[in-house]
């Protein structure tokens, strides 16, 4: 995208060339994972699962994946058009799409979690991308900009650098995942199914509030990174990194403190009974924080892309897998499902300091830089933690397991409220006004 940028601003023919190639080479990819999902899924069921054939567990799991396969074709669509889209600033149609792709999601997943139980999450995730894939399209059919199918040949060792230091952080992330579904597999039944719906609330979060605000800014970082402004660059990271924070910080709580009313509504219907609402609500709990990290790293992943930076990506993305994967193992040897179902929260906690370190390392940042934003971070987390236990005092007489949907949005508005007047009272909105002000 970066290059998509650079000739999108005065040659809209060799833009065009190199997108036709870029997105050539993105489609050859994704169809051959396509066919390998479909070929090849037995045995990579039978991977996941430790290769045990009899494993009642192995015919659910590639029935899922030959599902799931289709979403890798839409996947690449929405995605690459809709950086295509940031890179022309058309920001509002990309926002646009990925509420109406998490809304679609979400939707389907309250309507056919009670009917279909599990196979509920492979529909939502399709139908959500095919929305997005569809709306982008259509965008996209309305810019000068024209796709003509055609040989990659002429995108520069640049871009094959870059293409495969994320094909590697991707590879390991995924090999990661499959070593998750495998330890929380012998934790015993149901485990999977409720983490995953507890992940899929968590990303819808992160694709409203993150994927939206990462998508805003990243004009603003390829724009200050042409013109190796690295002081202007910095400063315009740690803001968004602050409202990202602010924003997703009230929502994450609340959704925290509100977990058991909110899978509730959303989920128990039908099959989905109130042992596994219990469930999914202890997942969302220990996945809802993990939104904060992978916003930061979105942000920050956007960032080193548009400087280019393979090395650096790759790191960052191995770190996650790494430290994931570690804690997993941990959690399989202490025997502790506590452990296990935070895995994803340490991983990308740890990403996020990996992606801090290497940012300020490319744009050789000194570490004084960081210390005003730092101490801002600090007050951001004892804000949070303030109102969270001061909410619990105030809240202890009402029962919240037992809220409908208006009384859930009523308790929102009141907590979004209190947050903050809470996070003005520290000193946290001040600073960030002043910096949206300075914005040109």
């Amino acid at each position: 995208m970066p290059g998509v940028h650079q000739y999108g601003q005065s040659e809209p023919q060799k833009a065009s060339a190199y997108f036709s190639q870029g997105m050539s080479l993105v489609l050859l990819v994704a169809a051959v994972g396509l066919v390998a999902a479909w070929v090849f899924g037995s045995r990579l069921s039978a991977l996941m699962l430790g290769g045990s054939p009899s494993s009642a567990m192995e015919g659910l799991v590639m029935r899922q994946l030959h599902w799931l396969a289709p979403g890798i074709l839409l996947l690449a669509i929405s995605e690459t058009l809709g950086a295509l889209l940031t890179s022309f600033h058309k920001v509002i149609f990309q926002m646009v799409s990925r509420v109406l792709a998490a809304s679609t999601s979400l939707m389907c997943i309250g309507i056919f979690s009670g009917w279909i139980g599990i196979n509920a999450l492979s529909i939502s995730f399709l139908f959500g991308q095919l929305v997005m894939a569809l709306v982008l399209i259509v965008v996209f059919f309305r810019m000068q900009i024209v796709f003509k199918p055609s040989w990659p040949i002429d995108l520069g060792r640049s871009y094959f650098y870059l293409s495969f230091t994320l094909l590697i952080s991707a590879l390991a992330t995924q090999l990661y995942l499959l070593y998750e579904k495998a330890v929380f597999a012998d934790f015993g039944t149901g485990i999977i199914s409720s983490f995953q719906y507890g992940v899929s609330l968590t990303n819808v979060v992160i694709a409203i509030l993150a994927g939206s605000l990462a998508s805003v800014f990243w004009p603003r970082f390829m724009a200050y990174v042409q013109q190796d402004d690295f002081s202007s660059l910095y400063k315009e990271v740690a803001l968004a990194i602050k409202i990202s924070l602010i924003a997703l910080g009230g929502v994450c709580s609340f959704a925290y403190l509100c977990a058991s009313p909110i899978v509730s509504i959303i989920f128990v219907r039908g099959a989905f009974n109130q042992d596994a609402a219990l469930k999914t609500a202890e997942m969302l709990q220990a996945t809802i924080f993990t939104a904060l990290p992978i916003a930061i790293i979105t942000l920050l992943g956007r960032v080193l892309i548009s400087l280019r930076s393979s090395k650096a990506i790759m790191f960052v993305g191995l770190s996650i897998a790494i430290s994931g994967a570690i804690t997993l193992k941990l959690a399989y040897q202490i025997e502790s499902i506590n452990l296990a179902i935070h895995h994803w929260l340490v991983a990308n906690i740890i990403g996020c300091i990996v992606s801090a370190l290497v940012f300020g390392r490319v744009i050789k940042l000194h570490f004084s830089n960081y210390l005003s934003d730092v101490w801002w971070v600090g007050r951001f987390i004892i804000t949070l933690i303030l109102v969270m236990v001061l909410w619990g005092v105030l809240g202890t007489s009402i029962s919240i397991e037992s809220l409908g949907l208006i009384s859930l949005f009523l308790m929102a508005a009141a907590y979004g409220f209190l947050y903050l007047f809470i996070a003005w009272a520290a000193r946290l909105l001040p600073p960030l006004k002043t910096s949206i002000l300075k914005i040109k």
